[in-house]
């Protein structure tokens, strides 16, 4: 969190812009505050930095938003009670009111999680949403890509975890592969559909599995032992750029790490940068990939942008006034 200065009873006092949620577009990149329902813009070729923007219904209380995603024209942004759909070219904001477990959009739209599993296609112009197919109580992460709308089913019994493909027309499963262990997420690039599996090895330790599917077939390809277990990352043609640290050893929270660049098929490590800070979130854009930094201690966190054949760029955020959307401003 990004502070200069405390006053006792007054947690907002010295608080600066602290990113939260990142999303690289063509043009620009879109950072959520982490406490704040703000908006901030970074040029994508400049670096310069615009905002913050105020969005949809966030609670300044401490609950933020939970996804942030930049399809075509659009910024969508999943809080606990609802969707903002913002467009930048009118500075327009629509709100959907839905409270949704999940948000994905890619080349087959923009879909949400709804409470019950079901899955719920929202018109790309931020007008409203339509439930399609059953409800499945067990899903919880759904992706977009390759002309399909994927999600994550999850249970107690092994090997019973599965990854489903499904139709966007008709909202019914086309294709389906059982995946051992406890699946965490999905990550899809150009090549193929990559989920995260967490599974224990033989001395009762976490292992974190990067599967490899074949969008067509929905059979695994390749599979990547990453590690420590959780660290995150994302999937860009065909490299997984993956940070070193354990996001349990909070002891060393905010200490220097790395990112590395590994090839997802093959597993051979590709290269590696070392960063000031930790990479709390990251967004795989047209030339590189992006990041929210986390340097506790040192100074206020920030954007980071990192590509395969150059230097690291940091996007100081600090600066950006926000000073009138703190909750005791606001009640004035």
């Amino acid at each position: 969190m990004s502070r200069t200065a405390t006053t006792p009873g007054d947690y907002w006092a010295g608080y600066r812009f602290a990113p939260r949620l990142i999303a690289a577009a063509e043009s620009a990149v879109w950072v959520v505050e982490s406490h704040l329902p703000l908006l901030a813009r970074i040029d994508s070729r400049t670096r310069a930095v615009s905002g913050p923007r105020a969005v949809g219904h966030g609670d300044p209380a401490g609950r933020g938003a939970h996804d942030v995603l930049a399809c075509g024209d659009a910024v969508w942004i999943r809080w606990s009670d609802g969707i903002t759909r913002y467009e930048p070219a009118g500075d327009a904001e629509r709100w959907i009111e839905l409270s949704a477990a999940g948000l994905a959009a890619g080349d087959a739209g923009v879909w949400a999680l709804t409470g019950d599993g079901r899955l719920a296609r929202v018109n790309l112009g931020g007008d409203g949403y339509e439930p399609l197919g059953e409800p499945e109580v067990r899903r919880h992460s759904i992706a977009v890509g390759h002309g399909a709308v994927w999600a994550l089913t999850w249970t107690h019994v092994p090997g019973g975890s599965t990854l489903a493909r499904i139709d966007p027309a008709s909202g019914r499963v086309d294709g389906q592969l059982q995946v051992q262990g406890s699946p965490r997420q999905i990550l899809v690039d150009t090549n193929l559909v990559h989920v995260r599996v967490w599974r224990r090895d033989s001395h009762d330790r976490v292992e974190e599995l990067l599967l490899g599917v074949d969008p067509q077939t929905v059979e695994a390809t390749t599979e990547l032992r990453l590690s420590p277990a959780g660290a995150g990352g994302v999937v860009r043609d065909g490299v997984v750029w993956a940070p070193d640290i354990d996001p349990y050893a909070h002891e060393d929270r905010g200490a220097p790490s790395s990112v590395r660049r590994i090839d997802a098929g093959t597993g051979e490590l590709l290269g590696a940068v070392e960063v000031p800070g930790w990479i709390t979130a990251m967004s795989a854009g047209q030339s590189g990939v992006w990041g929210c930094l986390e340097r506790r201690g040192e100074s206020d966190d920030a954007a980071i942008a990192l590509t395969a054949d150059g230097p690291l760029q940091t996007v100081e955020l600090s600066d950006l006034d926000i000073a009138d959307h703190l909750p005791e401003r606001r009640r004035r």
